[in-house]
């Protein structure tokens, strides 16, 4: 037995620790494994308290061993994959609902709590988190702090993280926002004193701190909920439709998509998904309607805005107010159900943030990408998400996306090829940011960051100086 895995006995228990080969092979590789090479850890930890992470931690960086904070298991993009082996830290038994407050409208979590987990306790207070178009065994808190794609975006934004309990690389414990100020009743705020801490720890995975327990915002549950669809050949008039939305603050979600990705969602059988071609145009946009008894209406002049805006529109099918699908209610209510997404094979996405008046040049420029690396554009879904700020035009959320069969090793090779170039073409059409840093779109964008990623990259070394945390998922 080596002398390491003593250690780390003593901290969490015998139970919660190992270095057995298979059990360190099943956490070498995620779901991006045609991407990303598979490499395994030494050790995978698994603690059930702050005390017990601080103590890893300082064993780690006093004997300079990499940890990768590892929440609920479900990775994409090998967020997760020790690169340079080291510490899995899983925190799943890390799991607790440590507050549901109504009057404050927040929660504190840990990150084991998953999203189906934390929606299902707060129904119980007629109230929701942000629920995320992710599975629901992913972790609230990796979610969050990582500013995944919400079904409630519209009003809601990305920012659902208040205040944060960090273990630092060398052990200690950071507070941010107002839970970092002396006396303070809580951690609902998320600005206390001086700089926003809070934003320095978010989307960059686990490369600065291991985030013990956090306070994130909750919303009200709204029971009633409509939608409309509407189809467009010509995309200009589908992103001038969704900035009208915007500009009126109708509805609490909008997302205008390709017609494969639409297909991909309300198709029942695999085979149905092509049939789906030409039925509702190249395009379609669907805004959801809800409310409560007590804000009806509200809910029915955004109802009647939305009808007479796709009305006076060049659409081509749909654009009447209908009751929501029930699996899409349910998808609202709770966290996505993914088996439908895999139908036409393994699930592949390259998403970004960009201005979204710029659609019509990113889709084009994706098109031609896409044709030159030799790729069937039938299978090329397109996927436009506005968030809070849309009506101004200041954010919005870009995926290209297909379905492929990973043992094909032609079709595998032909979008890798397709993605190293597409990193660096996302950069030459201006798009503001990545939606994920990982190792294959930060080699990229850092070299042309200027001061920004020299700031950043200080930071970094001052809070992690041996670099010992998820080494490799950004500074590469």
């Amino acid at each position: 037995m080596s002398r390491l895995l003593r250690h780390l006995e003593d901290i969490v228990g015998e139970e919660n620790v190992t270095d057995d080969e298979e059990v360190l092979w099943a956490y070498a590789r995620d779901q991006n494994w045609p991407f990303v090479p598979p490499m395994r850890p030494d050790y995978v930890v698994r603690p059930q308290s702050r005390e017990e992470v601080q103590a890893v931690m300082r064993l780690a960086y006093r004997e300079r061993i990499p940890v990768i904070p590892y929440s609920a298991g479900i990775n994409v993009r090998g967020l997760c994959i020790p690169t340079q082996g080291g510490i899995i830290l899983d925190m799943r038994k890390m799991n607790r609902i440590l507050e549901i407050n109504t009057e404050m409208m927040a929660c504190i979590i840990e990150p084991g709590v998953t999203i189906a987990q934390l929606a299902s306790e707060c129904l119980k207070y007629n109230v929701r988190p942000a629920v995320p178009g992710c599975p629901a065994t992913a972790s609230a808190v990796a979610n969050y702090m990582l500013r995944g794609l919400y079904h409630h975006q519209w009003k809601d934004g990305i920012e659902n993280v208040l205040s944060l309990e960090v273990v630092l690389p060398n052990g200690e414990v950071l507070y941010t926002g107002s839970w970092g100020f002396p006396n303070s009743p809580g951690p609902y705020s998320r600005y206390g004193q001086g700089p926003d801490l809070t934003g320095l720890f978010q989307n960059q995975p686990g490369t600065m701190g291991v985030v013990t327990k956090m306070c994130a915002k909750l919303y009200p549950y709204c029971e009633l909920k409509d939608w409309v669809v509407a189809g467009y050949d010509d995309l200009n008039e589908l992103v001038r439709v969704i900035l009208e939305f915007g500009k009126y603050e109708i509805g609490t979600s909008c997302m205008g998509m390709h017609w494969l990705g639409f297909a991909m969602i309300f198709s029942g059988r695999a085979e149905d998904v092509f049939e789906f071609k030409g039925t509702w145009g190249e395009y379609v946009v669907t805004l959801a309607i809800e409310g409560t008894e007590e804000t009806k209406g509200r809910m029915e002049w955004e109802k009647e805005m939305a009808e007479k805006i796709v009305k006076n529109s060049n659409y081509v099918a749909g654009g009447e107010i209908f009751p929501v699908p029930e699996d899409m209610v349910n998808e609202m209510t709770y966290p996505r159900d993914v088996a439908s997404w895999f139908r036409l094979g393994s699930y592949y996405a390259v998403p970004f943030f960009a201005q979204i008046s710029r659609a019509p040049i990113y889709h084009e420029e994706t098109r031609k990408l896409w044709l030159k690396h030799g790729l069937d554009y039938d299978t090329c879904g397109w996927f436009i998400a506005p968030f809070d700020y849309c009506k101004h035009g200041q954010i919005c959320y870009y995926e290209v996306e297909t379905w492929f069969d990973p043992t094909k090793e032609e079709d595998r090779q032909k979008l890798i090829n397709f993605t190293e170039e597409y990193h660096r073409k996302i950069i030459e059409m201006g798009a503001y940011a990545y939606f994920r840093p990982n190792p294959g779109n930060m080699s990229a964008a850092l070299p042309l960051m200027g001061n920004y990623a020299k700031l950043w990259k200080a930071i970094k070394d001052l809070i992690d100086p041996h670099d010992i945390m998820n080494p490799g998922k950004v500074f590469v």
